[in-house]
């Protein structure tokens, strides 16, 4: 599952993945995505969660 600007949306389903439309970030697996620029806070929040779940401390 992935949030990707809407531009890629076609490419992305063609790849097989899921397309959502959010202004949160998508956490799938060791993935973690977000729509556009502005969203990039809530993606930084969500890799740093994703990271910190995992035992990794970011630096």
């Amino acid at each position: 599952m992935t949030a990707i600007h809407h531009s890629v949306k076609a490419d992305v389903i063609a790849a097989g993945c899921i397309w959502v439309q959010t202004r949160e970030a998508v956490v799938d697996g060791n993935i973690v995505t977000a729509g556009r620029r502005p969203d990039y806070d809530v993606w930084m929040r969500a890799f740093v969660t994703l990271l910190k779940e995992r035992g990794i401390k970011p630096s």
